[in-house]
């Protein structure tokens, strides 16, 4: 009656695909059944109903539940889904397998509103989706923070990017610490150097010491070397700093205490003359 073959209803009863909408409503009328007895779901009812009254393409969020994975990724491909927002995307995450989100994220980055979304979908798309997601949306970046958040969900080269494009945007030197491990490093010195007065510790140049080469390092350290609470922290930045820089710190702080074992570690960086003059200096103390 319907035009269905054999074939086709074998596999629906199989569980291998589903009737279309169409002939679920023709199914519904030749059983004078409803379409709820049939589906047994009143979300999927509603969608199938909305869909063959009004005959319009449907919406994503009306159609995930009543359509199979296969399905979904071929009406993506085929733009027979109607994706309203970003944020049905971001509804829709948990019931889609990564693929299909993926696709379909790519798809709609031009849908995002706000960088907020891009952060919320991060967890749910590959990397490289995800890559592309945000760097199409990289001017609505409105806070470092949000960054920050997603550093570790991209690849190294795009997250560089996207700091680079935004190289004067952190708050506190201490995101700059949260992200130095996932951005190259010419990016990192260049973020570093850009918001040098943002140092609120010395610790903080000592936690980022390894990330950047030793002439940004040193000049950091000349711009906040007042900054530094004990010896200990100078002697670990030690062998990090050019030793022009290390003698300005060190000098600088010549006031505090300072044990045996960090005066030799000091003096070992330094020129012959500073090292002569700096051991002097705490011997004659």
């Amino acid at each position: 009656m319907l035009g269905i073959s054999f074939q086709a209803v074998s596999y629906w009863e199989r569980g291998k695909t589903m009737p279309d909408i169409s002939n679920l409503v023709q199914i519904a009328q030749m059983y004078n059944v409803s379409i709820d007895s049939i589906l047994d779901n009143d979300k999927q009812s509603r969608a199938v109903k909305s869909v063959s009254e009004h005959k319009k393409t449907p919406d994503l969020l009306e159609i995930i539940s009543i359509m199979k994975p296969s399905e979904i990724s071929e009406a993506i491909e085929n733009s027979q889904l109607n994706v309203e927002s970003f944020e049905q995307i971001i509804d829709s995450a948990p019931y889609l397998e990564e693929n299909i989100l993926s696709s379909l994220a790519v798809a709609n980055s031009s849908l995002v509103s706000d960088f907020s979304q891009v952060c919320m979908i991060a967890s749910y798309i590959s990397q490289t989706a995800f890559d592309k997601v945000a760097l199409d949306n990289s001017e609505k970046v409105k806070s470092f923070e949000q960054i920050c958040e997603i550093s570790c969900r991209m690849s190294k080269p795009d997250i560089s990017r996207l700091v680079s494009e935004h190289i004067d945007l952190p708050e506190s030197f201490s995101q700059i610490c949260r992200i130095a491990h996932f951005i190259e490093k010419d990016v990192l010195c260049s973020l570093a150097s850009a918001n040098s007065e943002k140092v609120e510790s010395f610790l903080q140049l000592c936690n980022i010491a390894s990330f950047i080469d030793k002439q940004t390092l040193s000049r950091l350290v000349e711009i906040n070397c007042k900054k530094a609470e004990n010896f200990g922290q100078i002697s670990s930045l030690a062998c990090f700093l050019t030793s022009e820089s290390l003698a300005v710190l060190a000098f600088a702080n010549s006031h505090k205490s300072i044990s045996e074992l960090e005066l030799n570690n000091i003096c070992y960086y330094l020129n012959n003359e500073d090292a002569v003059r700096f051991k002097a200096l705490f011997h004659k103390i």
